[in-house]
């Protein structure tokens, strides 16, 4: 009988998750499916100091992940396309990218060189009073 240390037994779960994860979707088809990505902000050099940690997506991964979703022909579609109606044999993705940061130029430079939609949210409210966010704040001071 082996016997597995909690360590182990997690360490053996890490290694064969990927594994099983592609297996599964290799099997499984995706046909009348839809997924969403919501994102906050895109970066194309160092990480902002003023915005909290892996807040941001580096354009370059972005890219990687477009790429990966139109070769396995995902349609992109804007948020408020959702009430149109989505045909079952079609597999849907919405990129979103919340609280409207200004670095989301560069999301949306690279969705027109793919003649692709996005959803961009605002919070109003925040360019109204001219404030800030909470955690902008914090990782500012």
């Amino acid at each position: 009988m082996i016997k597995l240390t909690k360590k182990a037994a997690y360490k053996s779960i890490q290694t064969l998750d990927p594994f099983i994860a592609r297996l599964k979707l290799k099997n499984r088809s995706e046909e009348g499916t839809f997924r969403a990505i919501c994102l906050h902000a895109v970066r194309k050099g160092k990480p902002s100091p003023y915005l909290p940690p892996n807040f941001e997506t580096p354009v370059s991964q972005l890219k990687e992940l477009i790429e990966r979703l139109l070769e396995n022909q995902y349609i992109f579609i804007k948020a408020s396309e959702l009430n149109q109606g989505l045909r079952d044999d079609k597999k849907y993705i919405a990129v979103t990218f919340d609280d409207g940061y200004s670095s989301v130029v560069h999301a949306v430079e690279l969705f027109k060189s793919y003649n692709l939609s996005l959803t961009i949210f605002v919070s109003p409210y925040f360019l109204e009073k001219q404030i800030s966010f909470w955690s902008d704040i914090m990782y500012r001071e």
